[in-house]
């Protein structure tokens, strides 16, 4: 055909007309090049047929589909994978690390569906503060939501901190964590109640909501009576219910499962601090906490550790009860963690392995014996410890 079309055009303008045919060839659709296919290759339908052969073969191949899929830059389809396999086997060394690698080559999901469910629960002046790690939804100062935007990013910090020293290997966050934010206690008592099904005490300055996974809170420094240690308490409050969500998003502990009172309030009170500047976490002391569980000691009013280690929820409203077992909790996490931190990483991993539901008291009871060792030898021990402290 070339030849050709040569044949019909004037020799001193066959050189140019060779040029354009030459062209013209190169920019015809979907025009074979020898030694290729005549169609690009597919990287998503060779990943489905991957999958499609590796569906019964178990974690490895799950694990190898996933580590094709990430140098093929088919994130999301290997972080689907590498979740799954853990899901299966939290303590999947391979599936671990998969996903760490992968985590770091991507940025943080903030449109994730706690986030848009929230925000369509808010007036429209609420403004949308995104940091690192979190996305706040707040209509008060924005200087004070900043702060609290940077309390958060650092107890995550030092969550982290604590589960690197205890090898407790969290997963990933998935997306950004969701905190909503209100100027005043009337909008944020009335969000609690109708949102979150939660009638608060006057005392208290936010929560998390494990049903609708977000933390709220409220700027209690505009109350009448707020004094000069309410920011203390706000601080305090920020990080004990940061750490209850960080610790069910990153996997440490399993959100199918209802986990004992005291390690749930345990672990969030040893966190507590009155400054995020310096670090916090369960080897500092809290001194408040602390001192409320001497008060316990001296007045002989703690509760049998083979008691507490089965309660999954307070037994009753009074203010007394709340106050010895946060308290208790408190002292008993931050011993547990000093003396015994390898028995408390191995405890958390075997609730990890649990099945979803509700252990019963008696369940808890075994697993903590397994752990740890008889619970009446085991308070004995702690409470000498506590007296010579």
């Amino acid at each position: 055909m070339r030849g050709e079309l040569l044949l019909l055009v004037k020799p001193q303008n066959r050189k140019l007309a060779c040029w354009m045919i030459s062209v013209s060839v190169l920019l015809l659709p979907n025009n074979p090049v020898p030694g290729q296919d005549p169609q690009p290759h597919n990287i998503k339908l060779e990943f489905e047929a991957r999958l499609a052969e590796s569906s019964n073969q178990g974690s490895s191949a799950q694990i190898q589909l996933a580590d094709w899929a990430a140098k093929n830059d088919l994130n999301s389809q290997a972080e689907n994978l590498y979740r799954d396999v853990l899901k299966k086997d939290p303590l999947n060394n391979s599936a671990y690390h998969g996903l760490v690698r992968l985590s770091k080559s991507q940025p943080l999901e903030g449109n994730s569906n706690t986030f848009i469910s929230t925000r369509q629960l808010l007036p429209k002046n609420f403004r949308i503060h995104e940091s690192k790690n979190y996305i706040t939804i707040s209509n008060a100062n924005s200087r004070w939501t900043r702060t609290q935007a940077n309390r958060l990013e650092r107890t995550y910090e030092q969550f982290l901190r604590y589960t690197k020293k205890l090898k407790l290997k969290p997963l990933p966050l998935k997306q950004k964590l969701v905190c909503v934010l209100f100027k005043s206690r009337s909008e944020y008592q009335a969000f609690a109640l109708k949102h979150d099904q939660l009638n608060l005490h006057s005392w208290n300055l936010g929560y998390y909501s494990p049903l609708n996974d977000r933390i709220v809170l409220f700027d209690g420094r505009s109350e009448v009576d707020a004094d000069e240690f309410t920011d203390n308490r706000i601080i305090a409050t920020t990080i004990h219910e940061a750490v209850h969500q960080l610790h069910f998003h990153t996997g440490v502990m399993n959100i199918h499962i209802q986990y004992p009172l005291w390690l749930c309030e345990g672990l969030a009170t040893n966190f507590e601090s009155n400054s995020t500047k310096r670090a916090f976490g369960p080897e500092q002391d809290f001194q408040p906490r602390r001192e409320h569980f001497r008060s316990l000691v001296d007045s002989n009013k703690l509760l049998p550790l083979k008691s507490l280690v089965q309660l999954d929820a307070l037994p009753d409203t009074s203010q007394q009860t709340s106050f010895t077992i946060y308290n208790q909790s408190y002292a008993l996490v931050c011993w547990l963690i000093k003396k015994r931190p390898k028995e408390f990483s191995n405890y958390l991993m075997m609730l990890r392995s649990e099945p979803p539901g509700r252990p019963t008291g008696k369940r808890h009871l075994e697993l903590f014996e397994k752990a740890f060792g008889d619970t009446i030898i085991l308070q004995k021990q702690w409470l000498n410890y506590e007296a010579k402290e």
